[in-house]
């Protein structure tokens, strides 16, 4: 997969999970009054699902309309256009914008790492806490850190100093609950792979605020998780909130900090909302599975190569080429090829060992619907006897014109190739 390739498929993802960041962020708020927190929170494996799609492009896997339901098979109108096909232009641009993403994502990378390995800095001097619970638990020797869960692998609950002064006992079982509920819902892996998905989208504002509202909406579940256990605690676990609010002041990107990513207002509401029903919550799940395998089919089949049209006239196309020199078309010649079978074709004058203007091996193969691989090897010569090598492969469409531009040799010397399907000129010369 060259830049171009891999920029147009960065594309596509970029879309996919921008899209359903936005989907989620209008269900949101139903999901929650009427099926719960729980499922609220559920409905982020949809971006996840919509890059999952994004992802099998490469794959070159197709799925007959035939054989999916029609929400599925309708996706499979939705196309992303080829990116221009320029080899000295559009793909160096490709490769310099594919650069620029990378070192972003490992800036962000960078960071994410330097915080999570700041605030364990701030537990070195933890000590062991007594614990029947099947995590272990830590006092930490600052009052500023904890209440925490902490780990993505291995979850660890971190204490502050002061906390069986701060907290009641019948809090303190509370807060330990509340923090034994991110670490048995594995939330710290599930923030871990959120914080990837935004090393990869860094440059999306929708991939910043899905972490955010990801982090509350983990908070919220996890409240609701242990109020529906510990109903007639609501009052004391609303009043823990107010008063450890923002508690913990160092940030903690993979690991879930009592209060610290939360809107107060917000997690003191959702306290005095009445549970959902099993038979209610069973619904949202159900509406939630459908609405991923719907995400999910149309990530995949919008992706997904449509196969070749059957009016290929026996895989046959012609290649209209178009020399140029100065900016002054020089040559304009023919060639018909099979698909995948490689043609020679060359011109200008030759020089003093008696090589040609212009030497060109083309290669021509489908690539799904109307789009079309050319590969071209060769060379050309500039105005001071000076050969450029030719040798990289675009993709464009039927009809559509690729362009190799050499801007760093004298005269400027350029190849454009127009691709359609079938031969005309064969069938005109057979006729004449």
């Amino acid at each position: 997969m060259n830049s171009l390739d891999l920029l147009r498929q960065a594309a596509f993802a970029v879309v996919a999970f921008t899209a359903t960041v936005t989907l989620v962020a209008l269900l949101r708020p139903s999901f929650r009054r009427y099926f719960g927190s729980v499922r609220a929170w559920q409905l982020w494996a949809l971006p996840a699902l919509a890059l999952l799609g994004a992802a099998l492009r490469p794959l070159g896997l197709h799925v007959p309309a035939s054989q999916v339901p029609w929400f599925v098979a309708a996706a499979a109108a939705i196309h992303v256009p080829a990116l221009p096909a320029t080899a000295g232009t559009s793909r160096d641009y490709a490769l310099w914008i594919c650069l620029f993403w990378v070192a972003g994502a490992i800036t962000f990378a960078i960071v994410t790492i330097a915080s999570q390995l700041r605030y364990r800095h701030g537990m070195r001097a933890a000590t062991p806490h007594a614990h029947d619970g099947p995590w272990p638990v830590v006092i930490a020797a600052r009052s500023d850190i904890g209440p925490a869960m902490v780990g993505a692998f291995r979850p660890m609950i971190v204490l502050p100093a002061d906390f069986h002064h701060h907290y009641s006992p019948r809090e303190q079982q509370l807060v330990l609950a509340h923090e034994e509920a991110h670490a048995a819902r594995r939330d710290g892996l599930w923030l871990l792979l959120a914080h990837a998905a935004v090393a990869v989208m860094w440059f999306n504002p929708a991939a910043w605020w899905a972490l955010g509202a990801f982090r509350r909406d983990q908070e919220l579940a996890c409240d609701a998780v242990v109020l529906a256990r510990r109903q007639r605690d609501v009052r004391v676990y609303a009043d823990i909130l107010v008063r450890s609010h923002q508690l913990s002041v160092l940030r903690l990107p993979v690991g879930n900090a009592w209060g610290s990513y939360h809107p107060l207002t917000e997690r003191i509401a959702m306290l005095k909302t009445k549970q959902t029903r099993p038979l209610t919550r069973t619904g949202g799940q159900i509406l939630l599975a459908v609405t991923a395998m719907m995400v999910t089919g149309v990530a995949f089949t919008s992706t997904a190569p449509e196969p070749a049209p059957a009016s290929t006239a026996g895989g046959l196309y012609q290649m209209s080429l178009a020399i140029t020199l100065h900016e002054k078309v020089v040559a304009t010649p023919k060639i018909c090829l099979r698909a995948g079978e490689p043609g020679a074709i060359s011109g200008g004058d030759a020089d003093a060992n008696g090589k040609p203007l212009w030497t060109l091996d083309i290669t021509t193969t489908p690539a799904g619907g109307k789009a079309i691989k050319v590969e071209l090897r060769g060379s050309i010569r500039d105005d001071k006897g000076k050969y450029a090598t030719i040798s990289p492969s675009v993709q464009t469409e039927l009809g559509s014109q690729g362009t190799w531009d050499f801007r760093e040799l004298d005269g400027r010397p350029q190849v454009s190739i127009t691709t359609i399907a079938g031969c005309p000129a064969a069938e005109e010369a057979r006729k004449g």
